[in-house]
């Protein structure tokens, strides 16, 4: 933390959101790397020590028409603003979970520098 604040460093959370595909979806609606459907996505700049707040998700309509009833699943990704670096400083979590489990929640996610020694993140 100390290290982010001195450098005037920020924080960039970003959320993807997806679904399984029903059958027969036409491939353009696809993501090629995992095969879901790709549905929204969000992102927020935060200062370090402050929490990431997502109140409005802006998702496509026409894409959500195209996922099966398992429901949707957001992957949550933590990295640097690069405002002091061209490089990424932080080694995070992800968060991998169902959409519907994140109402009202607030979600730890672990970082480290990566110039730090590698620890087990959340140990």
């Amino acid at each position: 933390m100390k290290k982010l604040v001195e450098s005037k460093e920020t924080i960039i959370v970003a959320g993807s959101f997806a679904g399984h595909p029903k059958e027969g979806t036409e491939a353009k609606y696809l993501d090629i790397k995992s095969g879901d459907v790709i549905v929204g996505d969000v992102r927020r700049e935060i200062r370090p020590g402050e929490t990431a707040i997502f109140n409005q998700l802006n998702l496509n309509p026409d894409a959500v028409s195209r996922t099966d009833s398992q429901g949707l699943h957001v992957l949550i990704s933590v990295f640097s603003g690069r405002k002091s670096s061209k490089d990424n400083l932080l080694r995070c979590e992800d968060y991998d979970g169902a959409l519907e489990s994140l109402s009202g929640r607030t979600i730890p996610i672990r970082c480290q520098l990566i110039a730090e020694p590698f620890s087990e993140l959340g140990r």
